[in-house]
């Protein structure tokens, strides 16, 4: 009876604990999975080439790797390799840090290992005893399959193991920063790790755009801040990855980079109102998007122009200052503002600026005071003057106290105005242009509060002066400007050696040779450069047109040194398009043609120390001016009525050399001579020439025994006696021979036709002297001794360049299947128990009744 209460219980128990075992094989199953791949760097990683046991029987099917411990436990492990998944990975056993193991070709039974022999041969198909590093990746084959070291499979380089992969990354905008995440390692087995099993990587860049200023941390992490001058497009960043054996990857990270966005320019408040006699400085904000934006350092700032002299901009900072002056001509002003980063626009904006006249304080004793004059007239070499006026409430009135005179600042040296009274005086010379003028006198109050007081000066021509405007002389000063800026200088007129104004009448019209650039004043003649970034920086001299009383113009020149801004483009060679246009001209006479330049499509002033040359085809009767590129044709009465193309050497400031084309034709003069075909002599240099090389020999033409180019109808055959080694150019009649070794070495005469544009043929002789092609010497001189055959310890099939292993890919086994379901094979075991023991004991209770 204990018997039976001891077999129930224990088959109780027994069943349990199989349950147990059973579920817990299968939740655990994905934890070991998990667990596996985060312990790749304690594990070593065996891949075997199945592809090497083609025709070798069921060998594919017994692959094993068999694992031991040299200490502790001496215990040992097998595993089989299937030829679905190609790889297995093995821990160390016990306590040691190492894998001890061999690959063979067998079978596993308990704890031995069976290793059959190599196909068609006694040897064992093992390899020999492998130690190896956790972390470490092997990739056997069945040539290693021999119990020596010769064969022994190495470890593979980390850069074999390892994959580095970066995000693919997204549009980046000029003048942004972007940031790319680090890599990923991608192991053979399709493991993705952040950082190489065996140690962590070292990441530098090796290759990278100018301006795309990208940079890489030790993690890995790619910044950019590509510069607002970068080209947009696809530019490429190479990272190079080193392991920590020293092997390492090339990565190459394509970054799309697009336009910036404008910046909106942002000045306030808005309008910007400002009084006369006042000043207000407002400051620019940029906006993107509708957010506040810092504009980058270096960012420069522009007004497209200048509306009032009192209106100005700081071109570092972007403030516009309005400082009108007392008397300052009001009114409304639109600005327009650009700013500009290493010449990219970047930003822009509209400001309006309202300068005022000057508010009289009605708290102020001094606004109810009028001041005025009335209008003077002086004749030249006289003197005249003229009272102040005051009112009160619009009643006359004295002066009241303590105020004070002064002339304004546009007031000519020939008026004065007497400090206390008020009174102006005009004393003009006769050099005083004969015309009306209005003045402003400055009247400064007690409570310091100034008004203008406007006088109008009539001078009349003296009786003796009738002077012509040719009689003056003007000149300007020289002019320097930046890019990107405005400066301004006014006429200087004299009469007879002394400074004078301008006479009335006369009018300032730009030259002919003055840029859109350069404006001028048609009644002051001040002349107002505004160069933009593009203008070359060097020195000009244009000159202004000046238009008399009589009719006359005469011309006045201008200086003006254009100097490079910090953020100008440099001009390289490639920049400039160059041309001529086609020009005609008679034979006998003479005609030039002007070099077009032109910069990004609007026609430009060329730097000056560009140089010219004449090509190597252009012939005599054509001169080039070295500085101004002009070409001038003088073609007499010998050279061809045709149509000619030649070429125009030009070497750039940056020693860049290119040719332009210019086309001429030639029209026949009406007493030129017929150039019929027996006036032309024709002949070739003899020529000397190796077999198996090649030589030209061109046509030399002469008229009345002076060298000159052939009528282009011309043409050219080979003559009857020519062999086929022998070209003829049809256009130029140039000689083209190439003997192959076979040609007979000896001293040739052969013939071209040549047909002339009268229909006439002539042959021109040519002589052709062929000599012994150079010794042979590329064959070996001394007979090469055998060489020593060798078998390679390790026959491995060539990879292709830079290509990685392919990576094992994980297959489903009917384990881990069942794993998945939540049943292990345990489990299934303990339940085939379970059953038998239930049965067994059925039997017995049936036996003992």
């Amino acid at each position: 009876m204990i018997t039976k209460k001891l077999q129930q219980v224990w088959a109780f128990v027994l069943a349990l604990v199989l349950m147990l075992v059973a579920l817990s094989g299968g939740l655990l199953t994905t934890r070991f999975a998990h667990a596996e791949e985060n312990a790749q760097a304690q594990s070593v990683t065996v891949n075997f080439d199945f592809d090497s046991l083609a025709g070798k029987g069921n060998f594919a099917d017994h692959v094993w790797v068999y694992q031991w411990e040299n200490s502790g436990n001496f215990t040992t492990s097998a595993q089989r390799i299937s030829k679905d998944k190609k790889y297995v990975t093995i821990k160390p056993l016990g306590a040691e840090t190492t894998v001890n193991f061999i690959v063979y070709i067998g079978n596993f039974k308990g704890s031995n290992i069976d290793v059959w022999n190599r196909f068609s041969n006694g040897e064992l198909a093992q390899t020999d005893d492998i130690n190896a590093t956790p972390g470490s990746s092997y990739n056997v084959t069945y040539d290693n399959l021999h119990k020596d070291a010769q064969h022994l499979p190495r470890p593979l380089a980390d850069n074999a193991i390892y994959t580095p992969t970066f995000d693919v990354p997204s549009e980046v905008e000029q003048g942004q920063t972007f940031s790319l995440p680090a890599p990923k390692f991608v192991s053979l087995n399709g493991v993705e790790l952040t950082s190489p099993a065996n140690g962590v990587a070292k990441f530098e860049i090796i290759s990278n755009t100018n301006g795309l200023n990208a940079t890489i941390d030790t993690n890995g992490i790619v910044t950019i801040h590509p510069d607002y001058t970068i080209t947009q497009g696809t530019h490429t960043v190479s990272i190079k990855v080193t392991y920590k054996d020293g092997t390492f990857d090339t990565v190459g990270i394509n970054f799309p980079i697009v336009a910036a966005k404008i910046m909106e320019l942002i000045y306030g408040p808005h309008p910007i109102s400002v009084e006369q006699g006042k000043t207000v400085t407002v400051t620019a904000n940029a906006k993107l998007e509708n957010l506040l934006v810092n504009m980058p350092q270096g960012s420069m700032f522009s007004l497209t122009s200048a509306p009032h002299s009192a209106i100005k901009i700081n071109p570092t900072t972007g403030e516009i200052t309005v400082a009108p002056a007392i008397d300052a001509q009001t009114g409304t002003y639109k600005l327009h503002v650009k700013a500009t980063y290493k010449g990219n626009l970047i930003a822009q904006g509209d400001a309006i600026v309202i300068i005022t006249p000057q508010e009289e304080s009605s708290a102020s004793p001094s606004a109810a005071w009028r001041f005025s004059y009335d209008k003077l007239t002086v004749t030249q070499n006289e003197t005249q003057s003229v009272d102040v006026t005051a009112s009160l409430f619009g009643k006359k009135t004295s002066l009241p106290h303590d105020i004070t005179f002064s002339t304004g600042e546009n007031t000519h040296k020939w008026v004065t105005v007497d400090s206390k009274t008020g009174t102006v005086t005009a004393k003009p010379d006769e050099f005083v242009a004969a015309q009306d003028y209005t003045f402003k006198m400055v009247v400064t109050h007690l409570d310091d509060t100034v008004t203008l007081a406007p006088v109008t000066i009539t001078v009349t021509k003296a009786p003796a002066g009738d002077l012509d405007t040719t009689a003056w002389k003007f000149s300007y000063n020289k002019l320097t400007v930046a890019q990107n800026e405005s400066q301004s200088v006014n006429v200087t007129a004299s009469l007879f050696g002394k400074k004078s104004s301008l006479p009335a009448g006369i009018t300032f019209t730009p030259g002919t040779d003055m840029p859109s650039w350069i404006t001028v004043d048609p009644k002051t003649g001040k002349v107002t450069a505004t160069p933009d970034e593009y203008v070359a920086a060097q020195d000009h001299t244009f000159t202004v047109a000046v238009t008399h009383l009589n009719g006359e113009v005469t011309t006045v020149p201008v200086k003006i040194t254009i100097t490079k801004a910090d953020n100008a483009p440099e001009l390289k060679s490639q920049l400039w398009k160059l041309s001529y246009a086609d020009t005609t001209v008679q034979q006998l006479k003479s005609a030039s043609v002007d070099l077009t330049a032109t910069l990004f499509g609007k026609e430009r002033a060329l730097p000056r120390a560009v140089t010219f040359a004449k090509g190597a085809d252009m012939p005599s009767w054509i001169t080039v001016d070295p500085k101004t590129g002009e070409v001038t044709a003088n073609p007499d009465e010998y050279v061809a009525a045709q149509d000619y193309e030649f070429t125009v050497v030009v070497t750039h400031l940056d020693g860049e050399v290119t040719t332009v084309p210019v086309k001429i034709t030639i029209t026949k003069a009406d007493n030129a001579p017929e150039l019929k075909s027996q006036l032309w002599k024709l002949s070739y240099a003899d020529t000397t020439v190796q077999q198996l090389k090649s030589a030209s020999v061109d046509l030399t033409a002469t008229l009345f025994g002076k060298e000159r180019a052939l009528p282009r109808a011309v043409t050219f055959a080979k003559g009857a006696d020519m062999p086929s080694w022998v070209m003829v150019d049809e256009k130029t009649g140039t000689i083209t021979v190439k003997p192959s070794e076979y040609v007979e070495l000896k001293d040739y005469v052969f013939h071209v036709v040549v047909t002339h544009l009268d229909g006439k043929t002539e042959k021109v002789a040519v002589k052709i002297k062929v000599i012994e092609a150079d010794p042979e010497t590329t064959y070996p001189l001394t007979p090469l001794k055998p060489g020593k055959h060798t078998i390679p310890a390790l026959e491995l099939t060539p990879a292709q360049p830079n290509a990685k292993p392919q990576a094992p890919k994980p297959v489903e086994t009917p384990s881990t299947g069942l794993a998945k379901t939540g049943i292990s094979l345990t489990g299934l075991a303990g339940l085939a128990l379970i059953s038998t023991l239930t049965g067994a004991t059925i039997a017995r209770r049936r036996h003992a009744n």
